[in-house]
């Protein structure tokens, strides 16, 4: 069951707390996250002023968003170990181990259907930072620390996509097999577990089940 502790604190108040507030090591990991590493000491009082930061404590084996349902939330693991699965197609699932602090994939906040492509499940007792998307849109955004990092992470993510799809005829069936297995995970971080057919993958690969069969000996 979860367990929210809900944080806004209003404006009159902000000078009697700020010393002790800025002590609590909840608000101290905040400033160790992405887009909020580099943000100031008032700045990251003004945003608690005007958006709410709800902290939430899962249990182990606990659901926290499932691959499909709409995105509204933009979600920190503080601490824990979680797994995160992505189901591709009946040929193709893959399970990622993570361990805290990261933030959970904002991209899927943006888009014309913004959904979740992952499905995270707690291995463990956890605790999460979860800011509303109206929030995090409308205020977090407005401060420009958090924009241009935010900015600067979805930059990387096209960078990135942009690297994957050139095309190189001198990839081997080994390089093609890597390539191929970073385009399907969410970090390169933890352990990932792939379920794919061996016939899958080399239709994907535009290549022979033998070669993909070589290339995973080497990978082993």
């Amino acid at each position: 069951m979860l367990a929210v502790c809900r944080v806004r604190i209003p404006h009159s108040f902000l000078r009697f707390i700020s010393i002790d507030i800025m002590q609590s090591s909840a608000f101290s990991r905040i400033q160790m996250l992405p887009f909020f590493q580099g943000i100031s000491r008032d700045e990251l009082l003004r945003m608690l002023e005007c958006a709410k930061f709800d902290f939430v404590s899962t249990d182990e084996h606990e659901c926290v968003v499932k691959q499909g349902q709409s995105a509204s939330k933009l979600i920190y693991a503080l601490s824990g170990t979680f797994q995160i699965e992505r189901f591709f197609t009946d040929d193709l699932r893959v399970v990622e181990e993570l361990t805290a602090p990261f933030v959970l994939h904002p991209e899927c906040l943006f888009g014309a259907s913004p959904t979740w492509r992952y499905t995270l499940t707690c291995a463990s007792d956890a605790q999460l930072l979860v800011i509303s998307k109206h929030d995090f849109i409308n205020h977090l955004m407005d401060f420009p620390t958090f924009r241009v990092s935010m900015l600067n992470y979805l930059c990387r993510l096209i960078d990135d996509a942009s690297l994957y799809a050139e095309q190189s005829d001198k990839l081997t069936a080994r390089q093609s097999l890597l390539r191929y297995f970073g385009q399907l995970v969410s970090t390169r971080q933890g352990q990932k577990t792939f379920y794919v057919g061996m016939q899958f993958l080399a239709d994907r690969l535009s290549t022979s089940r033998l070669a993909v069969s070589r290339a995973l000996r080497e990978l082993q």
